[in-house]
């Protein structure tokens, strides 16, 4: 009785970790700074993040690039994360290290990112 309870339960735990979606790491994309859509084959900014996810607290860094990586800024970032709706928000923090022209300002930003899988 005891092997089939221990059997059955490393089972479950098993299919759970096999269904549940592991999304720490990098993430890559860019955006348009006129009007704030996104464009992921390339828009005028480039934007990555790195991600650390533990249930629902997120931290991490974001890499923001100017002019073809020319300029950059790099910020400490904070967030949540809601498995169910598969919505995280960072919220950077700090700035850590940049390279702007010296007319630019510092602007730390918030971003609403939505998870979906395609095609497999």
């Amino acid at each position: 009785m005891m092997k089939k309870t221990l059997a059955l339960l490393v089972f479950v735990l098993l299919a759970n970790a096999s269904f549940s979606q592991n999304i720490n790491g990098q993430w890559r994309g860019f955006f348009n700074d006129n009007n704030n859509n996104i464009d992921l084959s390339g828009g005028n900014t480039e934007y990555v993040l790195e991600l650390d996810i533990k249930g629902e607290t997120v931290s991490g860094t974001s890499y923001t690039y100017f002019e073809n990586r020319r300029f950059f800024v790099i910020c400490n970032l904070n967030g949540t994360y809601n498995k169910k709706t598969k919505r995280i928000v960072v919220n950077e923090t700090e700035r850590v290290k940049g390279s702007t022209p010296p007319d630019w300002s510092d602007c730390l930003q918030t971003h609403i990112l939505f998870y979906e899988k395609e095609q497999g």
